[in-house]
């Protein structure tokens, strides 16, 4: 038999420290899941480590005072970090990442290896809590794989006896030839060893799916606290504060956001919008943002709830609809609807605000990990009924109700202008360095209700601006908004373009109260001039231009419509369809969805809602190619993993009981009927046609037998032992001498025993001669 070559202590060391390099990398882009500030790190740590992976002898030479210095620093650097962030968790990721950085470029020991796995770990456990992407279960089954590779490595170099080491000379394994180690392991591989391994991990893995199919659910939510002590951090165009540019540069995300699957596809609106916030208040430096107002109209709920019902009173037969969001991490705390709903669901328990006359629901804060809930009997709401506000806009638009000192209303009650001989005369220039300007909760009593029809911080300038379009455009006439509205769009869309790229001129900043007076506000600049723009411009001009014919106006973002993937049959929402649009009050009790944006219909529908869902058209654009599977994988992983719980569980069972029931009552249908058919066979009279086949059949099933028995079983059985017959005749005649005594019987084991194992070239004399004292040896120990 010849011996398979083995690697060399040496070539063990250069594996060893290749899977310490692969590790290391694939354990730091575990951070890449999490919202971490340590792109700086991840970065040198991919450039550095693979380095140093490849080149170990430059990792020879680091100098001694560099690993003398390392700690201080590395101390200082925690103190730092924490003082300055007061981020715990986040932190001590960036320490982990430091100490991988040093284990990496520097020569390791089977003790710094150890500690090795042991970094590698805690970063992988904490991007197991916080994501639940797809590409991380791939990368922590390469991560298993890796290290328990490593573990064999430094299990077998530890019994391997060790060169002298020479101090201040590096290792000889350090000088490597990655081509030259390559063929060597090809060499010694055992494919058989390897292929068993393989299985072996599958198997493992295999049982682990299978322990958590049929293992009982159980809540595990209060011990999850890693996920908290990372800071939240939403998309910029989903906050309470918007600024001109936020959404649009969503727009050039194309990464997926949401991912919504329906029971039935006949209920998705024709161009859905996903709604998620409104915004109320402006300024000219800040943009559109939530005043304090309108946060008190949201109520929170005492405590954490996994079920909330929304305002509908009950759920309609008609729409018994059930819709599942899946949204990812990093994009809003406000979560996305088409309108009303019966009861929302998630799969664990939230701290909930919502406002049901807003149609607005905010998670307490956004969450690191991918958010899941469920919405049953939700109807898409074009035209938003608000009874408190239509209550509040009969005192707003009372000819006796006397005007505050700060209110900037516009409005000359029926009567279309101004109060006053200026705009100025209801809000200054300087409104901000005025001392009484102080907000409501400075003065300690509650905030009031939004009006929407604030307009704050205008120059002069702009304001005459803002009436001229007003008038040019021409005033509401009998409180007709639905005209006023669409004049206002068409206007708006025949001075402007829609582009991606816009530019705004600010006007130069003098001196401070020249800055107040004469610093042009951006969106009337944009709204006067002809230059293109987005979706932001377009929804931002029209609430000013309602506000300014003293029409309530507010911003909503959002998303609008999405793709059809029709691999998975889910509706794939991505960061390019942020959208921005506005509410306008139709001076009745309803809040108007109006969208100015070139190639949006610009009022919904009239028709009424049962109408409105008989006559739905699905018109969404359908996903096709690699990108369509990537999503449908990712989903199919959300629903059947990730939202993985009791429910789901009882579904497998009966879905799997279903499924083997049909299938044994199919075969034992097959069965039967073959059975049939053969026995009116058998009973019908038969011919030498048939005769000679059945004979023909017959010999050849007992020369396959024979042959099998003959040679294919003794091929096998050979292949599988591949040991030499010296050596197992050796071996028989051990097991029948282990309770040898004597100094003869114990001599013949020890010759039996080079036989067995020792080298061919140690045997001294011929096995023959060994074998027929072992027989002599039995007999004698058979006669005491």
């Amino acid at each position: 038999m010849i011996r398979r070559p083995q690697l060399s202590i040496d070539e063990l060391h250069q594996v060893r420290w290749l899977l310490g390099g692969i590790l290391i990398v694939l354990s730091a882009w575990t951070v890449s899941f999490m919202d971490v500030s340590a792109t700086l790190l991840l970065g040198i740590i991919s450039i550095a480590v693979p380095v140093a992976t490849l080149t170990p002898a430059l990792a020879a030479w680091v100098p001694a005072w560099i690993h003398r210095l390392v700690f201080p620093l590395v101390v200082a650097f925690l103190l730092c970090d924490m003082f300055i962030t007061r981020q715990y968790l986040p932190a001590l990721i960036r320490l982990d990442l430091m100490l991988l950085l040093y284990r990496g470029v520097t020569l390791r020991r089977r003790r710094e290896d150890l500690q090795l796995i042991v970094l590698a770990l805690f970063l992988v456990i904490v991007a197991g809590v916080i994501t639940v992407s797809l590409a991380f279960a791939v990368q922590i089954l390469l991560f298993m794989a890796c290290t328990l590779a490593l573990l064999l490595v430094l299990t077998i170099t530890e019994v391997m006896p060790e060169p002298p080491a020479r101090s201040g000379v590096p290792p000889a394994w350090v000088h490597v030839n990655w081509s030259h180690l390559a063929r060597r392991l090809l060499q010694v591989n055992n494919w058989r060893a390897t292929m068993i391994a393989g299985v072996i991990f599958c198997a493992v893995v295999g049982l682990s799916a299978v322990l958590f199919l049929t293992l009982p659910r159980f809540d595990i939510n209060s011990s999850m606290f890693i996920d908290k002590l990372i800071p939240p951090k939403s998309k910029t165009g989903f906050t309470e504060n918007v600024r001109f540019g936020d959404v649009v540069n969503l727009q050039e995300d194309r990464s997926v956001a949401l991912s919504v699957d329906v029971s039935d596809r006949s209920a998705v609106p024709a161009m859905p919008y996903w709604r998620m916030l409104a915004l109320d208040q402006y300024n000219s430096r800040d943009g559109f943002s939530v005043s304090e107002g309108l946060h008190s109209e949201m109520r929170s709920w005492p405590g954490k709830m996994q079920q909330y019902t929304g305002a509908a009173p009950r759920l309609d037969p008609r729409r018994r609809v059930t819709w599942t969001f899946y949204m990812e991490p990093g994009v809003s705390r406000y979560l996305p609807m088409l309108g009303d709903f019966f009861l929302l669901t998630f799969n664990e328990e939230q701290s909930l605000r919502k406002s049901d006359v807003l149609r607005m629901y905010a998670l307490a804060q956004e969450s690191q990990r991918m958010i899941p809930w469920r919405v049953d009997g939700m109807v898409e709401d074009n035209r938003l009924r608000d009874a408190a506000y239509a209550a509040r806009w009969k005192q707003l638009s009372s000819p006796d109700r006397p005007i505050e000192p700060d209110s900037t209303e516009r409005l000359g009650r029926r009567g279309w202008g101004w109060r006053g001989d200026s705009p100025q005369d209801f809000y200054p220039d300087e409104y901000e360095d005025m001392p009484g300007n102080y907000s409501d909760e400075m003065l300690g009593r509650p905030p009031p209700p939004p009006d929407y029809l604030r307009l704050r911080i205008f120059s002069r300038s702009s304001l005459a601006q803002l009436y001229g379009a007003v008038v040019e455009i021409g005033p509401p006439d009998d409180g007709d908004v639905s005209a006023f509205i669409q004049r206002a769009s068409n206007w708006l869309q025949q001075r402007h373009g829609y582009s991606m790229q816009f530019t705004i001129d600010r006007g130069e900043r003098g001196e401070r109260g020249e800055r107040r007076r004469f610093w042009p506000d951006p969106l009337v600049t944009w709204m006067t001039s002809k230059e293109n723009g987005h979706c932001e411009m377009f929804a931002g001009s029209m609430v000013l231009l309602a506000r300014a014919a003293g029409i309530p106006a507010r911003l909503v973002t959002g998303f609008k419509g999405g793709s059809w993937n029709r691999t998975s049959g889910h509706i794939s929402i991505r960061n390019s369809d942020a959208h921005a649009w506005c509410e306008i009050f139709d001076e009745k009790d309803t809040w108007l969805r109006v969208d100015p944006t070139p190639g949006s219909s610009i009022l919904p529908p009239a028709d009424s809602d049962d109408t409105a869902l008989a006559l739905n058209h699905f018109s969404l654009e359908t996903e096709t190619g690699w990108a369509s599977r990537t999503d449908s994988l990712r989903v199919f992983w959300y629903r059947r993993i990730v939202s993985f719980d009791q429910t789901s569980q009882l579904e497998m069972i009966r879905i799997s009981k279903e499924i083997i029931e049909t299938m044994s009552r199919e075969w034992r249908e097959r069965i039967e009927k073959t059975l049939r058919t053969l026995l009116e066979r058998a009973r019908q009279p038969w011919t030498w046609w048939q005769v000679g086949i059945i004979a023909v059949c017959a010999v050849i099933a007992v020369g396959i037998i024979w042959l099998w028995r003959e040679l294919g079983i003794g091929l096998w059985l050979r292949s599988l032992r591949g040991a030499d017959p010296v050596r197992r005749e050796a071996s028989r005649w051990l097991l029948r001498l282990q309770d040898a005594r004597g100094p003869f019987a114990k001599g013949v084991a020890s010759r039996l025993l080079r036989l067995r194992y020792g080298d061919k070239k140690t045997w001294r004399e011929p096995a023959t001669r060994v074998f027929r004292d072992a027989r002599r040896a039995v007999r004698t120990l058979r006669r005491t």
